[in-house]
């Protein structure tokens, strides 16, 4: 490898200034100086601070800086805010200047400042150093060893001032690890770094790895998973992630369950290791991602909503990027994160612009401080959040909705009177709540509410015990739901689980159970609690179960007269029953029944059923028996997009054409044509597929389906379907397909692409939900605003860059509701 210093870190040495200014995208290359500090030295005491639900707010709450030196009135401005915690680097190149020789002079500064104003901070290990490896990351044995030392000489400086120290910073990209990510290069000093400060200081608190990016995006669960393969989390106290997103932050909740069970599966026994959101927030820019506009009002939102849902999926600690705006240009969306506006450096005494998104920080730390988060109240709407806090027998709660427009719902509590605040703190309002609850309009802030009078219901809903996010439970058994209720009222009360009665007295809990008995359909289902309190009201919440025995049916479009169904039974469980075909619209079925029998480890069937269409839309359900329990899966209606069977090879090129897209200096051919479909797979697949042959050369390029203009009108979606189905011959290619989508915003949506790794005929579908989606244009909110249209029906993307060539062969596309 080459030993010549980077770019990058040549012009920081050469001109020290431009360490004070953010070049690089999300906030992570600050080679400002700085640091993050924690609340205790101790193990124990750091390890209780991880634990959401010990943690009171504003604990848990923080922002990423880039000084060393504060301008006057800044740390005041700081601690006003109501956060707690900095985050910022610790430089290598800039404390070991000269080989062995440490000067941690500014941090020692900065630290003094922070415990003065009751801050909190870590200290990111990272970065190049031109003195080894040619200023790249760090990948020989003498540069880690190099950098080892170099830590272990900050933990020794620093012990007893709580520090925690973060194993480096978003090291899955450019241009933080150069010359390019290396997963095992990232995993050796890692593991280095980590064993040489517990070797020595083993009280220290490391977390890691500031991974960049949303968990659910290409090779974000995969450097995860080589990292806890590897055994990180054993020198590891958190897994830092920075969940950056175009859409919405509850669109987060998906990110941290995929990385809570990752975790769980890797973690050494009996040990917690709980999810940091170390780096994440959203510009109030005229121009950010994808000509999204995030104006200032809506930024100021979603800090609110981003730190509550984070307290509502056991995050407990969130860091907001920025502390200040990085420059002054309104355009430009790096330079707008900040909770305050741009300072010119040259000001010796800075006026500072409070932007409405330190309101919101303010009012949220300044409405709940001291309390907890308790859980989140059921009120019947996924896109509701009624988040409750709790200060003993104190209540409070935060509430808003994602959905598209402001709408009433009732939350359970007794009688009695609230006090309301905006997101913002302000237009306090008196609401009142009555026998059937309070009556709240939801809207996309969310709103601080307080009981003027201790609030019986909502004592006893805070007073019971709070369901996990998920449980990992067999399906078609019966199990108990057991949860402990403190009554913390002067008074007995009576309690109606659906499956127990009990009477508990004043000041007294109980474990009651709920017994359930769920199904093996689907992966996962919804466990909704509803606990009936006599005279009182009732108390709901709701966790879902994961199945580890699934069941899933997959029902497939129709091919040349034949229905197929896809039985999966991953698990490999042994079954014998029945599976019947219901809810049958459009469709002609000469046997709707028949037998089915896994054996011990066998994971798929196709049921085939003899069949025709009657009209072009047609629907079907599905019902297993096995023995005493019935699986019901839900009908799913299907809708040809455009129907090959009526294409030849004379008017395919009339319907459709293959359009390439990317850089025009790239090169490609690429040619359509339809042929009859084998016999052997027609009846699944259809009587005619399309052949598309392709070639790019290297560099970025693509190919999209489109009908021709004729055919536009195809393109147009009634109704909300969940996904397009169809089947892809694959040429093992690598290359990787997806399709994209309109919705009447100008919203694209591209689903989640799959590379194609196989040979022979695979069913794929891709979501039409705005889910795991790249999002661009329009409202760029990542919902979907109906009616939507098609923009393509496949793409084909060269995503290795590459020169490459293949064929694939593409069966009817088909909506499905």
């Amino acid at each position: 490898m080459s030993r010549r210093q980077p770019w990058l870190d040549r012009q920081l040495a050469k001109y020290p200034f431009l360490i004070q200014r953010r070049w690089w995208r999300r906030g992570c290359i600050s080679f400002c100086l700085g640091l993050f500090l924690w609340v205790s030295c101790s193990m124990g005491s750091i390890s209780a601070q991880f634990n959401p639900k010990q943690l009171e707010v504003p604990d848990g709450f923080g922002v990423a800086i880039h000084f060393t030196d504060p301008k006057p009135g800044e740390m005041d401005l700081l601690e006003a805010s109501g956060v707690r915690w900095i985050r910022a680097d610790l430089v290598w190149l800039r404390t070991e200047v000269k080989k062995g020789q440490y000067d941690f002079s500014a941090y020692d500064r900065l630290l003094d400042q922070l415990e003065r104003h009751n801050l909190r901070a870590i200290f990111i290990l990272d970065y190049g150093n031109p003195l080894y490896d040619g200023g790249f990351s760090p990948h020989t044995d003498a540069g880690r060893q190099a950098f080892a030392r170099w830590a272990v000489a900050a933990v020794k400086h620093f012990q007893g001032r709580g520090v925690v120290w973060e194993m480096y910073n978003e090291p899955n990209i450019l241009p933080f690890w150069s010359p390019r990510p290396n997963v095992q290069d990232y995993i050796k000093l890692a593991k280095t770094v980590g064993k040489a400060i517990h070797r020595v200081y083993p009280q220290e608190v490391i977390i890691g790895p500031a991974l960049a990016g949303s968990v659910n995006k290409p090779g974000r669960q995969e450097f995860l998973e080589a990292c806890f393969q590897a055994g990180l989390l054993e020198d590891w106290s958190a897994v830092s992630i920075h969940p950056y997103r175009i859409t919405r932050p509850e669109t987060v909740t998906r990110d941290y369950r995929q990385l809570r069970l990752l975790i769980a599966k890797y973690a050494p026994p009996g040990k917690k290791i709980p999810i940091i959101a170390g780096e994440w927030g959203y510009p109030s820019s005229t121009a950010w991602r994808q000509g999204k506009v995030i104006d200032p009002t809506t930024q100021a939102k979603y800090l609110g909503r981003q730190w509550l849902n984070n307290l509502a999926n056991e995050i407990p600690l969130s860091i907001w990027y920025d502390w200040q705006n990085n420059g002054p240009k309104a355009e430009d969306p790096e330079h707008n994160y900040g909770l305050i506006g741009y300072a010119d450096p040259k000001q010796n005494r800075p006026t500072y612009e409070v932007k409405p998104a330190y309101r919101a920080a303010q009012a949220l730390n300044q409405s709940l401080k001291g309390f907890q988060f308790n859980k989140r109240l059921d009120v019947g709407r996924a896109d509701d959040y009624v988040l409750l806090f709790n200060q003993g027998n104190q209540v409070k709660i935060a509430a808003w909705t994602t959905a598209q427009s402001p709408h009433t719902t009732v939350i359970p509590t007794s009688p009695g009177s609230f006090r309301a605040l905006d997101y913002l703190g302000q237009n306090p309002k008196t609401l009142k709540a009555t026998t059937q609850g309070l009556s709240l309009s939801l809207t996309d802030a969310p709103q601080y509410l307080t009981p003027t009078q201790p609030n019986a219901l909502l004592q006893l809903a805070a007073a019971w015990e709070t369901l996990p996010l998920e449980q990992v439970v067999p399906g078609s058994q019966t199990i108990d739901v057991p949860l402990r209720l403190r009554n913390p009222l002067s008074t007995p009360i009576q309690v109606n689980t659906g499956t127990q009665i009990a009477t508990i007295p004043p000041r007294q809990t109980q474990s009651l159970v709920t017994t359930v008995t769920p199904s093996r359909q689907g992966k996962a289902q919804p466990l909704r609690l509803e606990w009936q309190v006599r005279g009182l009201g009732v108390l709901t919440q709701r966790t879902d179960l994961l199945l580890t025995n699934p069941l899933t049916a997959t029902i497939l479009p129709m091919g040349a007269n034949q229905l197929t169904v896809v039985l999966q039974n991953p698990a490999g469980t042994a079954l014998k029953g029945r599976a019947t075909l219901t809810n049958l619209q459009g469709l002609g079925v000469t046997t709707r029944s028949q037998p089915i029998q896994f054996a011990s480890g066998e994971t798929q069937k196709y049921l085939k059923f003899k069949a025709r269409r009657t009209q072009s839309t047609y629907q079907a359900g599905l019902e297993v028996t096995e023995g005493g329990t019935l699986h019901t899966f839900p009908p799913q209606q299907f809708k040809t997009v455009i129907n090959f069977a009526d294409l030849n090879a004379k008017t395919v090129g009339q319907a459709l054409q293959t359009i390439p897209g990317g850089d025009a200096k790239v090169r490609s051919q690429q040619s359509l044509t339809v042929i009859p479909s084998a016999s052997r797979y027609a009846t699944t697949v259809g009587r005619n597929v399309l052949k598309i042959t392709y070639q790019f050369q290297a560099g970025w390029k693509y190919l999209h389906l489109l009908p021709t203009r004729q055919y536009q009108s195809r393109l147009s979606i009634q109704g909300r379907p969940q996904s397009l189905g169809l089947w892809i011959h694959g040429d093992g290619s690598g290359n990787q397909i997806s399709l994209r989508y309109q919705d009447k915003t100008g919203q694209i949506f591209q689903p989640k692409s799959q590379v194609i790794t196989w040979k022979g005929w695979r069913y794929i579908t891709f979501a039409l939900d705005g889910q795991d989606a790249t999002v661009w244009g329009g409202a760029a909110d990542g919902i979907v605003h109906y009616p939507m249209q098609l923009n393509s029906l496949l793409a084909i993307d060269n995503a290795k860059k590459q020169v490459t060539s293949g064929e694939i062969y593409v069966g009817q596309p088909t909506l499905v509701w």
